[in-house]
């Protein structure tokens, strides 16, 4: 029985390794450059081409420094004898020599599923002079350029363009939001985005927030270089568990105006954010409603005096900054006799900072059904204050309600917190007593009116008679 097994394992081997090397002859991948000889000045275009797609990983260039962010490409060609189409990936990078000599320009990875492939290394000789002026130019690079003298490429370095991903804060208390911004800075140079790639965020709540697409580009200068700063995404993010969490750098391809007719394709990644969430304080508080952040709470006005079995709204207003939309329910010990409906939630937001702005008024349904005087304890609110360090409460008023039968219910203005009927009750009080003071002015003014139309009618009678 074990011979079995073992002449079973040796031809599943042996057709695992014919099956691995079939496949890998269908996968092709090489490493060229533009240049095989070049000045110590002078700046060298490695391509990485494979005939399928995959993830490229770049080597760490011990003689070479990247001057530009990894462009990708695509190319297919047909076989008119056979009919066959040829597709070829490609990924470009610029480089610039360390060093005189003849220099090793290593090969890149390339993984495709779970298989791995590794290009070859090329040699390249570098010289002291610049070659560029010895190299031949085709008619058509002239008449792209107009400049026959010069064939030297335009190419998209780091200092011309590249993203950015920033964050207000890197260290903040568990459930305290953090204001997440991408950006692009461009030196020159316009581009269009072909494509962004933003990573899922682990551990992190996220709420996206909208731009106002008339915003203008801020500048900034960074090491002498001026930089339009564009802002495109902003993500409010609210971490859900402590340690140090990490934030996925983001990429974008882009088509870059360079004075070619195509223009430039490239790849631009950004860097990676390390957030460390610290633990809250404890002994944590049994009622902690796991809001951070600054709050106040009340209840909106209710007529003291209400009828029964006429339903009436309860309203809990929640003002602050922090994570608003995390609020739950506040709790509220409604007398048994009175139905209660599931609150509605009217929220309105605003973004300021690095935190979540504005009000959530919850709005509950209560129908009392029974008479009598009756008092709702205050609703309270557990939080952290991170400006103190420390846990907070906060509450409403005790709420007391006289429930009646609706013909002995008072509509007066007594019955009411709100100022806002005495307010209007005093306008009218204030009206009335004005038109008490006008209407006499105005009799007055009528009748001197009318005595003068009177004198002057006998003034022209008497004349009248003596002629």
């Amino acid at each position: 029985m074990s011979n079995i097994k073992l002449y079973r394992l040796i031809i599943g081997l042996f057709f695992c390794v014919i099956g691995n090397s079939v496949f890998s002859q269908d996968v092709t991948f090489t490493t060229s450059v533009d240049y095989k000889k070049i000045g110590i000045t002078d700046r060298i275009k490695v391509t990485y081409s494979s005939n399928k797609r995959g993830n490229i990983i770049l080597p760490k260039y011990k003689n070479f420094t990247v001057l530009s962010n990894v462009s990708t490409g695509t190319n297919s060609s047909v076989n008119f004898n056979t009919g066959v189409t040829k597709v070829t990936y490609s990924h470009s990078i610029t480089l610039k020599p360390k060093k005189l000599g003849t220099l090793k320009l290593e090969g890149a990875k390339l993984q495709i599923g779970r298989a791995t492939y590794q290009s070859k290394s090329v040699k390249v000789k570098v010289v002291k002079e610049s070659q560029v002026r010895q190299r031949p130019q085709s008619l058509f690079d002239q008449l792209l350029r107009g400049n026959p003298q010069s064939a030297e490429r335009v190419e998209v370095t780091n200092q011309d363009m590249f993203v950015k991903l920033e964050a207000t804060k890197n260290k903040v208390y568990q459930n305290q939001p953090i204001l997440l911004e991408y950006k692009l800075y461009k030196s020159k140079y316009r581009c269009d985005f072909e494509a962004v790639e933003i990573p899922t965020y682990k551990d992190f709540l996220s709420d996206e927030i909208v731009l106002d697409r008339n915003n203008k580009p801020k500048i900034e200068i960074i090491n002498g270089v001026e930089y339009e700063v564009h802002t495109f995404k902003k993500v409010l993010l609210t971490p859900q568990k402590t340690g140090k969490l990490k934030v996925d750098a983001f990429r974008i391809q882009a088509r870059v105006s360079t004075g070619s007719f195509f223009g430039t394709s490239i790849v631009m990644e950004s860097n990676p954010l390390e957030i460390i969430v610290k633990e809250l304080p404890k002994p944590i508080p049994t009622d902690f409603s796991n809001q951070v952040g600054t709050y106040s709470m009340r209840i909106a006005p209710l007529p003291k005096t209400i009828e029964k079995d006429n339903p009436i709204q309860l309203k809990v207003v929640i003002e602050g900054k922090g994570n608003l939309k995390q609020l739950g329910n506040p709790e509220i010990n409604f007398p048994k006799s009175f139905e209660v409906f599931d609150p509605e939630i009217s929220s309105e937001y605003a973004y300021k900072d690095s935190a979540m702005k504005g009000k959530v008024t919850f709005i509950y349904l209560i129908i009392p059904r029974e008479t009598g005087d009756y008092s709702m304890p205050s609703s309270k609110l557990s939080y952290f204050d991170v400006a103190t360090e420390s846990y907070k409460t906060i509450s409403t008023n005790e709420v007391k309600l006289k429930v009646v039968i609706g013909n002995e219910s008072a509509q007066s203005s007594d019955d009411y917190d709100t100022k806002e009927i005495d307010t209007k009750e005093n306008k009218q009080q204030g009206s009335s007593l004005a038109w008490l003071l006008i209407f006499p002015v105005i009799l007055l003014i009528l009748g001197i009116l009318y005595f003068l139309k009177k004198r002057n009618s006998s003034t022209v009678a008497e004349e009248t008679e003596e002629e």
